[in-house]
């Protein structure tokens, strides 16, 4: 399973609470079938290149 990053409540600028490194801006395609559907902007996690999750929406994964 791929590594799960989340973005520590409240710090300027926004860092990983997993690695306590300061998350990158990012650009990430939808769907890399689909091309066509464009892209969304995130932030990433620059230890495992993961996209980070706010703080609520990654216990709500590790919890199901």
């Amino acid at each position: 399973m791929a590594e799960l990053c989340f973005k520590k409540k409240i710090t300027n600028p926004p860092v990983c609470g997993v690695h306590n490194v300061p998350l990158k801006q990012s650009q990430v395609s939808i769907d890399r079938n689909a091309p066509g559907l464009g892209q969304i902007n995130c932030l990433k996690c620059p230890v495992s290149q993961a996209v980070a999750l706010d703080a609520q929406r990654f216990q709500a994964r590790i919890s199901n």
